[in-house]
C-alpha cells in the first residue's frame, strides 16, 4: 500500500519525499480533485496526505468520499509554522 501527499508547499513535500512518500505540489482546486480521482482509481494508494490548506479547499469532496469509500484514508497535516494547529 502506497502513500501520496498533495501539498501546495515545497518544504512539506520535500520532507515527505525523503521518507519515500510520493507527492504532487498543486494549487488549483480542479488539479487537486483530478489527482485525488486518479489516486482512488489506482487502488495502490491507501493513504492520501493533504496539507491543511488543501484540505480546507476541498473539504466537501473529502467528506463525500469518506462516506462512500474506506480506502484511501485521508490524513490532514498542519502547515509549517501554523501556530493555530500546534
Amino acid at each position: 500500500m502506497k502513500i501520496f501527499c498533495i501539498s501546495e508547499d515545497e518544504d512539506i513535500s520535500l520532507g515527505l519525499r525523503l521518507s519515500g512518500i510520493e507527492y504532487a505540489i498543486l494549487k488549483e482546486e480542479n488539479e487537486i480533485l483530478d489527482k485525488i480521482d486518479e489516486l482512488i482509481k489506482n487502488k495502490e494508494y491507501g493513504i492520501i496526505i493533504l496539507t491543511d490548506k488543501i484540505y480546507k479547499m476541498i473539504y466537501d469532496k473529502v467528506e463525500e468520499l469518506e462516506k462512500k469509500i474506506n480506502i484511501p484514508l485521508f490524513i490532514k497535516i498542519p502547515e509549517i509554522g501554523d501556530e493555530k494547529n500546534e
